[in-house]
Order: structure tokens, then sequence, then C-alpha cells
């Protein structure tokens, strides 16, 4: 029984980062090109994003040297072409 209250306080918090990636993605996809090259994406990139599970951490390739050390505020290496959840306007 030990071995599941840590499980039962993880669960939540993975959740909700499952679920704000899928939204993010979602809204990163419906951005208009200009808002995308803004933020150094392509159609192409926007699209190959939102596509990925919500499961997989954000961007696919290794992160740029300059910022191969930062993260992101849910924990995960940001890649150069992250897009900031703050940086997506509201619908």
């Amino acid at each position: 029984m030990s071995g599941l209250v840590p499980l039962l306080a993880v669960t939540p918090r993975l959740l909700a980062l499952w679920w704000r990636r899928a939204y993010d993605r979602q809204r990163m996809a419906a951005l208009p090109d200009r808002l995308l090259a803004d933020a150094g994406l392509d159609r192409e990139m926007a699209e190959a994003e939102a596509a990925r599970p919500f499961w997989r951490p954000i961007g696919g390739t290794a992160a740029a040297p300059a910022e191969a050390g930062r993260k992101d505020t849910q924990g995960e290496a940001a890649p150069a072409t992250a897009v900031r959840p703050d940086a997506i306007p509201a619908a």
C-alpha cells in the first residue's frame, strides 16, 4: 500500500501535464502563419508538433547548444523552437 501513495500523488500532476501538452499543441497548430514565423516556426513544424502524442515531451530534436541547459516550467528541456503557452493569444 505504501507504494500506491506516491503514485496517487503524481497521477494528477501527470494528467495535468498531458492535458496541457495536448491543449498547447492544438492551439499552436491553430495559430496563423505570421505568428508561427514570429516564434521561429513554420506551418509544417507546428503541425508535426500537434501530431505528436500527448505523452511525448515538447520538441523532437536535441536542443540547440544555447538552450541545452534551460528548463521550461514543466521541468522538460525546452528546445529552441518551443512555443511558450503564455505566448499563445487567447481565442
